[in-house]
Formats: C-alpha cells, structure tokens, sequence
C-alpha cells in the first residue's frame, strides 16, 4: 500500500503537462476549500496513478472522454492507498472541484467522477474496483511508489530509503543491496534497525548525487577505489552538517556507524571489494575538552555561549581576542545599562500606581451602576489603582473577572505592565544587577533568599554596623557552609528594597492566607492571577513579553553579539562578570574571592574561556609586568619610547592596578634587625608569603644590561639617572638570586634562561642613550 508519509520522500514524475497544472494551481481559493496544499496534493496523488499505467494527461486530452480513465482512479485510490476513507473521499471531493471549474473555464465537457461517501466505500466505487483492471499497471513503477521495506527481530516494517536509489541505478542493484540491508536489519529490533536505516539513507543520498549508473557504484567500490571513495564520502556529508549547522561531535561519532553500515552492506555482501586497509573513521578532536555542552556552529564556526558573549572554539589570533575580550565587556555594559533603563521605568510605574491610588477611590465589590452619590466612575485610572490596591489578589479569589471588575479598557497584560504589578518577567533586571555588584551571588542564593525567618521574624535583609547586609544560602556548599553574609552596596540596598516594595502587596496576600512562600523575596504572578514564589530563575529568552526583552532587543543591532538575548541568562551574566574580573587583575584569587569560593579553584576559567583565549590572557599580563618594569625604571628617559614595544594603554591600566614599586632598603640590603615585619605588610605573616618576579630570557637580559652599564667605567664621566640607580638595586638583586640558585639546584627554567641571553651588545647601546642623564 501506498502512504501519505511515506509521498514525502518522493517527486513529482510531471506525467501531467506543466500548463495544464498550472491552470489547475489557479484556482486556489475560486471555491471552498481549494487551497494551495489541497491541490498539489490532489494533482500529487492523480500524477502518481498516471504514472503507475504509463499514461500522460494534457489539454487535448479533454477533447476525449475521459470517464473511464477517472473509474479507474477512483479504483486504483481506494485500492493502492492506505488513506482513511474521509481523506479518499476528500481528494474525489476536490479532484471534482477543480475538473469542474477547469471545463467551465476552457470549455471543455466536464468527465463524470464517481460518487463516494465520506465514512463506507459507496456502491459506485465497488463497481469502479470491479471494472478496473490491475493488469495495466507498471509494476516495477508500483513497488517504486510502495518502497522498500523490511522486517525487525520484533517483526515491524523498517522503511529503507531506496526510492532514489531506484531510479538512479534499477531494478537489479537495488535488489540486492534491499536484500543485504535485510539481512542485516532483520538482526535488531525496531528502533534499532530504523536509526540505522536512517543513517545509512545519508549514504544513499550521496551515492545517487556522484555516481551515474551501477557500473560507477562497483567502479567506485573495487578494492584499490573504496577507501578514496569512503574519504570523499565523508567529506561531502561532513560539508553537509556544517552548511545546515549541524552537530560536528554527533557527526563524528554517527560516522562510525556509517562506516560500520557500509561494511556490512557493501563489502560483506561482495558488492564492493575488501579495501586495502581500514576504512576512515577519524575521532573528533574537541578544541577544547571543557566544552563538550554549551555549543552551537554560528557560520561554520563552533562556539560556545557559556557566557552571554559568543566565543569561538577555533579562535587563535591575538587581535580577534583582543576584540572578544572588548565584546564581552560592551555585553555586560549593555546588559547593566538596559536593566538600570528597565528598573527606572518600573519603578516609575510602581509610583505612579501608588500616587493615583492615594487620590482615587476603591469600588466595593458590588458596584452601584446608578449615578447616585455612591456611584464610582471605574473608568477614571486613580479609581482602578485604588481599587486594586485595596483588593490586590483577593478579585481572584472572588471568581470576579478581573478585566470588568477594575473596568480596565485594555489587556490584564497591558494593565500590569502599565502599572507594575509584580510579574515574574519583572524581577530580573534587578537579579541581572544585584549579581553585578556582588558576583558571588548565585541562582540558588537568589532563589532560597527569605527575608523572614520561620517565625515571622525579618531575617536576610538587616542592619549592622550602620552597613546593610543581606543573609541567604548556597545549599551546594553544605550545611556548615551554607550561609553567606553579603554586605550590601548603596546600589544593590537600592535594588533590594525595590523588589521588597515591588513583591509586598502579594507577600502581604500570602501571608493572610497562611501560604508560608511569603518569606521569599521572589513572588510574582501571571498577569492578576494569584501570586507564588519565583522558584527557578529561567534563561531570559523564554520571557519573551517583558520589558527587559523588549529593551534588549531595540537595540541588539548596535552590538556585535545579536545572540545576547538568547544567551542571557543569570547565571552566564555572573560568568562573564568572573572572566571580566580576570580580564582586569589576571589573579584566580580575585575572582575566587569575588564568587564566594573558599579556595581558588585552577580550572574554574578553563570551563568559560577555550585555551587559546586564557593562554593569550596570561602572556599578555606577562608581558605588560616585564614592560612595566623596565617603564619604571627608564621613564625619566627620552628614549622610553624606542625601549619598549608595547601599548602605553596597556602600560596605564596594569600600572594603576599592580604599581611596581622599588625594592624596600632593608630587602636590598638583608638588614631586618629592627624592622617590624607587620608594618611593612600591613598584616599578619606567614609562610605563604612570596615575592614572584615573572622572569623571561628578555627581561633578564635587560636587568643584566642595567647592571653592566651602571657598574661600567662609563658612569664616571655620564651619570646615570637616579630612577636608574634605584632599579639597579633591583635588578641586582633578581639576577644575583637568579645565579644562587643555579649553585643550590639545576633548575632546568633558570638554565634555559640564563643560557639563552640575548647577545648584550645590541640591547646596551640602545641602553646607554636611556639610563644615563642627558
């Protein structure tokens, strides 16, 4: 039997002449239901029919009569096809139809079609089946338009996919590559052998599209071809994916089963010969093995949006990372900017509410319709405000309607909007701030956050010490561990108060009703409807009508990243507010700190930034510390410029976050006899204290430079500059310590160090002009 589903799979045959379907396609909507889809199918199923009896249908042949070529369509319907009977009768139904206004239209006499019923199988079409005559079919042509099908071990039909197969290479090929497919399905059950199918329709699809005839298929498969043939094979499906932005690693790990196919079809069944050695089946290389989630191919490109900034898995060039490190920053910013637009105008609307309310007057809940001295004009905004500031929640429990009880002209949608009552949408631009000013914030932090305790109590939101702290929980860090005190700035004390008074009017309809979520701070509702705890922070796409997606996407064009909305969520802002951190001070410890771990944990930036990017991160710092040193130690000089080669931008910003400054005296000196070692560093010490000085082979040599040209004859008649004579205590000192140690250890990094100094020469005449005083 032939299968609607199974038609998808297959092309038009054009037995009817392309005129005469076009007159038939422009009748779309001349009746009752002729629409587009109606009609193709109807021309669809009637070409298919002409086709299986090697006919053709044209303009002339409506100067015959054609009754008895429509019996037998009618027949060749209800026989060939496993259509339910009301769709059989829908296609003679609209098969009519368009006959009919095709004759009136070209004035042609119009072919009698049988009549059928919608649910039995009418007398007419008994007698048409009876009349018809199956000997005139092409059966080769049927079997085409029935598939190829075969039994699973739990005895089900697996569709095999060989239509185009068919057509391409005939009858006697696809013969037996049905029968080895056979054999070989007929070993799995159902799901099985239909995912393999699956997989290797793929193959079949490339087989029709590169080879000509069946004498290509065995050319292509002899022994001394295969293993070529199976390369570009791969190649072109791999092509495939990555044009319709497929998964690269499902690709990879689908092709071994592909592979696995081809043996088992092809090669143990002779139709291709044995290969010369194995068939290539290459793993795939993840660029990262941090990153095997997260990911999606954006032109060609696999990235990944850990954070709510796209970055490529492939990227390597120091200028694109220095342009996705300035793209992560302008997407937090915008984001910032965006949510302070938001918060602004809700809370405007939350006054503006409040301020009508206090002016107006709230209807009971029978309204008096008569223009009496009691009668409220519910049309008046003041009056609707008050109103629902009376009443809030309770319309709901009441079964009133809320739209004709507070006599809003608009949408419950728009009314909430209009005057911020509190929506669930509503509360995250002030998640999205809040964990900008304390990134050690969390999801489960914000979501478990009470401010009141079991008793009634205020709990999380309090005073101490003339600071604000909020109290909440991290459950993943254990219950010794849990609590975390957060000492609040004056902007997020700000943004914590706003959502207090946002969320009172439903905490305080909670509360009455004995719902013990009021100690949350999230609460929220659907448009009126009753409110209830905000348990899941959700990714910001899914909030499609709130303000802040409409904010974001009024001007994502100005961006760079025009998938922020999609990526944004609370958690990737927090992530990407960490990796900025990082950006900024190059110290694990800082961002640690700033999300609330107890200790610096080493792979914590490896799960967000691809290696390429971290790499470049940390030499760039490396490199900035060198220069810095050598800027402060020639910076009285007028050659400064020509001795370092590195952004003054760059300088500045590593300058004003890690000053360099001189050795203290009693370090140059080994004298600690009366220093107070918690003067110098403020603190208590211990043994985890160190001095670590970045060294590399070029900023040895320049601090051996230094030494040699203050320390030449030459100083006494060219003094040196005075910052000069105070980083040669320095280097001095980094280099001697650098020489002792080689006589304690062979440390092969001081060796290769040490060892691979430049030649002195270059570097100390171009020295000479910068460390001594013009």
């Amino acid at each position: 039997m032939i299968s609607l589903v199974k038609l998808r799979d297959y092309q038009s045959p054009n037995v009817i002449d392309d005129n005469l379907k076009v007159s038939f396609r422009g009748f779309v909507g001349m009746d009752a239901g002729l629409d587009e889809l109606r009609i193709k199918s109807v021309i669809f199923v009637l070409e298919i029919f002409l086709d299986c009896h090697d006919k053709r249908l044209s303009y002339l042949d409506f100067n015959r009569n054609l009754n008895s070529m429509f019996s037998d369509f009618a027949a060749f319907l209800y026989t060939e096809f496993n259509f339910s009977l009301s769709y059989k009768y829908s296609f003679i139904h609209y098969l009519k139809k368009i006959l009919r206004l095709f004759c009136e239209n070209e004035g042609f006499n119009e072919p009698h079609i049988v009549t059928c019923e919608n649910k039995n199988i009418s007398k007419n079409i008994v007698d048409s089946i009876n009349n018809y005559n199956p000997s005139t079919q092409n059966i080769s042509t049927l079997k085409y338009y029935h598939g190829w099908f075969t039994l699973s071990s739990d005895g089900k039909h697996v569709k095999l996919y060989l239509q185009n197969f068919y057509l391409k290479f005939g009858t006697d090929l696809t013969n037996k590559v049905s029968k080895a497919m056979a054999e070989l399905f007929i070993r799995y059950p159902y799901s099985t052998a239909k995912y393999k199918a699956k997989v290797f329709s793929q193959v079949l699809i490339v087989l029709t599209k590169t080879l000509d005839n069946s004498d290509d298929f065995y050319s292509a498969g002899e022994s001394i071809r295969v293993n070529k043939y199976v390369e570009n094979l791969f190649l072109i499906l791999k092509v495939n994916c990555k044009i319709n932005n497929g998964n690269l690693p499902y690709f990879y790990k689908q092709w071994q089963s592909t592979v696995k196919l081809i043996q088992d079809i092809f090669i143990h069944s002779k139709l291709w010969g044995q290969p010369l050695y194995e068939l290539f089946s290459p793993d795939f290389k993840q660029s990262d093995s941090n990153f095997k989630t997260h990911r999606k191919l954006i032109n060609g490109q696999l990235t990944t949006n850990k954070l709510i900034t796209n970055i490529s898995l492939h990227i390597s060039d120091s200028k694109a990372i220095a342009i996705l490190i300035k793209n992560i920053s302008d997407d937090v910013d915008y984001v910032v900017k965006s949510c302070e637009q938001v918060i602004d105008s809700i809370m405007e609307k939350f006054r503006l509410r409040n301020d009508l309310a206090k002016s107006g007057i709230a209807r009971g809940f029978k309204l008096n319709r008569q223009k009496t001295s009691e009668y409220i004009d519910m049309s008046i905004p003041e009056n609707q405000c008050s109103t629902w500031n009376k009443w809030g929640y309770e319309i709901s429990d009441s079964k009133k309607n809320h739209k004709s009880f507070l006599y809003i002209g608009v949408t419950a949608r728009d009314f909430v909007h209009k005057y911020s009552i509190v929506q669930s949408g509503m509360l995250y631009p002030f998640l999205y701030l809040i964990v900008n000013e304390h990134p050690e914030i969390t999801n489960s932090w914000l979501e478990n956050f009470q401010l009141y305790d079991k008793n009634g109590n205020k709990s999380g939101f309090i005073e101490s010490a003339n600071s604000f702290i909020a109290v909440g929980y991290k459950l993943r860090k254990g219950s010794k561990n849990a609590e975390q005190k957060i000492v609040l700035t004056d902007k997020s004390k700000y943004l914590f108060e706003c959502l207090e008074l946002l969320t009172r009017q439903a905490r305080e309809y909670m509360k009455k009703n004995n719902n013990k979520d009021y100690k949350y701070l999230l609460l929220s509702s659907d448009k009126l409807s009753n409110p209830k705890r905000l348990k899941n922070i959700l990714t910001q796409s899914v909030l499609t009508s709130s303000e802040l997606n409409k904010t974001l996407e009024l001007n994502r064009s100005l961006l760079n990243n025009s998938d922020i909305l999609n990526n944004l969520s609370v958690n990737k802002f927090r992530a990407s507010r960490a990796i900025l951190i990082y950006i900024k001070t190059n110290s694990l410890q800082a961002v640690s700190e700033a999300l609330g771990h107890t200790r610096p944990c080493p792979k914590l930036l490896s799960r967000y930034l691809p290696t390429p990017i971290l790499t470049y991160l940390q030499d760039r710092w490396i490199r900035v510390f060198q220069y810095a040193i050598i800027f402060e130690a020639m910076k009285d000089s007028t050659y400064l410029a020509n001795i370092i080669n590195f952004s003054k931008n760059d300088l500045d910003e590593f300058l004003s976050n890690h000053k360099l400054k001189l050795f203290s005296k009693h370090a140059v000196d080994g004298n600690f006899t009366n220093l107070d070692i918690h003067d110098v560093l403020g603190e208590n010490i211990d043994d985890k204290y160190k001095l670590i000085i970045p060294m590399s082979t070029t900023l040895y040599s320049i601090l051996s430079c230094i030494i040699d040209l203050v320390e030449s004859e030459e100083q006494e008649t060219r003094k040196p500059s005075d910052t000069t004579i105070e980083w040669y205590e320095t280097a001095k000192f980094v280099v001697k310590t650098l020489d002792e140690s080689l006589k304690r250890t062979s440390d092969p990094e001081i060796l290769s160090i040490i060892n691979h100094t430049y030649n002195k020469e270059p570097v100390l005449k171009r020295l000479k002009e910068v460390i001594y005083e013009v």
